[in-house]
């Protein structure tokens, strides 16, 4: 899915004619400017780049920001360029940027720095940057979210798709009912708004992304109604997660050796058959902690859980230990995105470099490993009992008072 967000994005930086395509330096030394009338998202981004190079790349700008900073008690951070390939980087830059709106406005007040004065913004200007930045604004929180690699993220894939068609669809209302609003604008939201539901429509061929819903306590198949799931949708994926259970994950059937029997099978009469659920044709029958797990997940309401998924299983597993609960730990292992994996290639390649690349695949493996469990606990605090937690607790203050 972050793939999709990417093109999203992108493609509203494209409609916008937004996209970061000057190299920072040509962009500090360049003092000719074109004014253009037009309140176009385009000009007002060229214009906050054009700034943001020359302060990045004169000392005496930078100081005087710090300055004026200072009187407006700000924590004055150095501004960022965005770049083409990353869409963030274009919102990072003008969340910087409107964070030191007051030690800018302050700035350009100086006559003396008359290197901006090409670059100042107006009062309609700034209002289409934090416009820009509402909007690229919907498109982090899902990003980070569903980059994480210590939590279940496979399961968040269809309400992200579900929350960014409604907010990307509250900025397309706003901008098709203002009659002088740009029609790039609108343009550029319609068309980010198709982008999504364009692979919004494919999920319901994804089983996956369904099932580890349903394998999630706090959703079950009752999220997928919440989602606006049509009834076929639903019963289809009732029924792919029935029969990868029943392929993959239950249990095998008792042979005649080893089936269990019951004195009736044996001709003795047994007067606590009905009391105790035995039927006449053997097996024991009635008992809800003996039916199919699958049913009693399926019709059970949804859990009132605050924490992840896994956690839950993790602590609940004994309640349904056929199989599902290692259908779920399979489902829910699965990450959304390929983030993880990148950034364990750039851990990879800062320890093995050019003076170190002799390693073993071993040692690599390990020194991976390690750096991974650095300061992370054994185990979750929640998994302890009372008197586990109280030895954790007491390690913990003797390990907080020795001296290292």
């Amino acid at each position: 899915m972050s793939h999709v967000i990417n093109l999203a994005a992108q493609t509203i930086l494209s409609h916008f004619k937004a996209e970061a395509t000057e190299l920072e330096a040509v962009m500090a030394d360049s003092n000719s400017w074109e004014y253009e009338s037009d309140l176009s998202p385009g000009t007002v981004l060229k214009k906050v780049r054009r700034v943001v190079s020359k302060i990045r790349a004169s000392t005496k700008l930078y100081d005087a920001l710090q300055a004026e900073g200072m009187i407006e008690n700000l924590k004055v951070l150095r501004p960022i360029l965005d770049m083409r390939v990353r869409w963030n980087s274009t919102h990072d830059m003008i969340g910087r940027f409107l964070y030191l709106k007051p030690a800018l406005l302050s700035l350009f007040a100086f006559s003396e720095h008359y290197e901006l004065t090409p670059f100042i913004l107006n009062k309609e200007e700034w209002g289409l940057l934090e416009e820009i930045h509402g909007v690229l604004e919907i498109f982090v929180n899902p990003t980070k979210h569903l980059s994480g690699s210590k939590y279940s993220t496979l399961q968040l894939q269809l309400p992200y798709y579900s929350l960014l068609l409604k907010q990307l669809g509250n900025f397309v209302h706003i901008a098709d009912s203002d009659p002088g609003r740009s029609d790039i604008i609108s343009s550029a939201y319609d068309r980010a708004w198709e982008v999504l539901n364009r692979y919004w429509c494919k999920t319901d061929q994804d089983t996956a992304l369904a099932i580890a819903m349903i394998l999630d306590p706090r959703c079950k198949p009752d999220g997928l109604e919440r989602l606006g799931f049509s009834a076929p949708i639903r019963r289809q994926s009732k029924t792919h997660f029935l029969r990868i259970y029943r392929k993959h994950y239950r249990a095998p059937e008792p042979t005649d050796e080893n089936r269990s029997r019951h004195p009736e099978e044996d001709g003795v009469p047994n007067p606590l058959a009905e009391l105790f659920g035995y039927g006449s044709t053997g097996g024991f029958q009635g008992n809800s902690a003996e039916k199919e797990e699958t049913d009693r997940w399926l019709n059970e309401p949804a859990e009132g859980w605050q924490k992840e998924p896994a956690a839950w299983w993790s602590l609940y597993d004994h309640r349904y230990p056929k199989g599902l609960c290692r259908m779920a730990r399979d489902y829910l292992a699965v990450p959304a995105s390929s983030v993880p994996a990148e950034r364990l290639f750039s851990r990879a390649g800062d320890v093995v470099t050019q003076k170190r690349n002799r390693l073993l695949d071993t040692a690599t493996k390990h020194i991976l490993l390690v750096k991974n469990w650095i300061g992370q606990p054994d185990y979750e605090l929640w998994e302890l009992t009372d008197e586990k937690r109280a030895e954790y607790d007491e390690d913990t203050d003797l390990g907080s008072d020795q001296e290292i």
